[in-house]
C-alpha cells in the first residue's frame, strides 16, 4: 500500500513538474491537429471534467486543473476487432521548441525513465513511430489503463506532452490506438 501511494506522488509531482516546464495554451488546436482531438470534444471546465470522468469511470491521478498549461479532451477508439467506440479522457499540453535540439529517442528515454520509478521495464510495452514530420513515442503499463506519449515535429520541434485514460482495451488495441494517435498528429 505504501509503494503505490509513494508511486502516485512521484506520479503527480512529474506531471506538475512537466505541466510547469510546457508552454501551451487551453486551445492547442492552434498549434496542431489530430481527428481524434476536436473543438467539439474539448471539456471546457472542471464541472464537464468531472462530469465525463464520472460517466467513464476514469478517476483522476491528480486533481483536474484547468489552465494556459494544459487542456482535456473527450477520445473514443473503435478497435477494428470490435463493433463499438471505447470511450477515454487525454490531458494534453504543447509546448514551443525553447531553441535546443534533441532526438524523439533521447527525450522518449527521459521521459520513459522518469515514469519508470519504482517498476520493472518488463512490465511497460513502449514503441517510438516516425513519419516525415512527427516523431512520437508511447508507452503504457501492462496492467494499467494509461497511456503516455511525447511527440515532437520535425524539425521545428515543438512538443507534445499527452496521457490517455482509456478502459478496457487490450494490450494489442492500446498499440495500435497509441501508433494510430501519434501518426495522426500533424503539426501547424
Amino acid at each position: 500500500m505504501k509503494l503505490n501511494k509513494m508511486k502516485s506522488i512521484l506520479l503527480s509531482s512529474v506531471l506538475i513538474l512537466l505541466s510547469v516546464v510546457v508552454y501551451s495554451q487551453q486551445n492547442v488546436l492552434s498549434y496542431f491537429t489530430n481527428s481524434y482531438l476536436t473543438s467539439a470534444n474539448s471539456l471546457n471546465d472542471l464541472t464537464a471534467i468531472t462530469n465525463y470522468r464520472k460517466q467513464v469511470s476514469i478517476p483522476p491521478i491528480i486533481p483536474d486543473e484547468l489552465s494556459n498549461k494544459k487542456a482535456y479532451f473527450k477520445v473514443s477508439y473503435k478497435p477494428s476487432s470490435t463493433s463499438t467506440s471505447v470511450p477515454g479522457l487525454i490531458d494534453v499540453s504543447f509546448g514551443l521548441n525553447n531553441g535546443t535540439k534533441s532526438t524523439i529517442e533521447k527525450d522518449f528515454s527521459a521521459y520513459f525513465d522518469l515514469m519508470l520509478v519504482d517498476s520493472e521495464e518488463s512490465d511497460f510495452e513502449k514503441e517510438i513511430v516516425k513519419n516525415q514530420n512527427t516523431h512520437g513515442g508511447y508507452f503504457f503499463k501492462k496492467s494499467d489503463n494509461f497511456i503516455y506519449f511525447i511527440i515532437k515535429s520535425e524539425p521545428k520541434q515543438d512538443r507534445i506532452l499527452a496521457l490517455i485514460k482509456i478502459n478496457n482495451l487490450t494490450d494489442a488495441q492500446k498499440k495500435a490506438f497509441a501508433k494510430d494517435f501519434i501518426l495522426k498528429t500533424v503539426f501547424k
